[in-house]
């Protein structure tokens, strides 16, 4: 199995995770995560268009920040989320991407 591959089922296998997750996590109130940051419920954002993948993605995080700030303003940094990853697909000249993760603050 080559490199692309194996990396697709590795993202496979974390979106299925981080979805349980989710589910599991909606109602329960902010954790304690390893570092002794404070962590809620996994989040993804709303998709994001644009012809150059790092756009793409760039708009994905803004989008995920836009979200995680509606749980509450400490929670909105990309940098601080845990299990960060964007799910982008190409579909003719567009990217088409989203970001995920758990929303932290320290």
């Amino acid at each position: 199995m080559n490199t692309l591959k194996l990396t697709l089922a590795a993202v496979a296998v974390t979106i299925a995770a981080t979805s349980l997750a989710s589910s599991a996590n909606a109602s329960r109130p902010a954790t304690a995560a390893p570092h002794g940051e404070v962590c809620k419920g996994y989040l993804h954002s709303n998709v994001a268009k644009a012809k150059k993948l790092s756009k793409a993605k760039q708009r994905a995080r803004r989008k995920w920040q836009t979200k995680a700030a509606l749980v509450g303003l400490s929670y909105r940094k990309w940098d601080w989320a845990h299990v960060r990853h964007y799910d982008c697909t190409k579909k003719g000249k567009w990217h088409h991407c989203r970001a995920g993760g758990y929303p932290c603050y320290k």
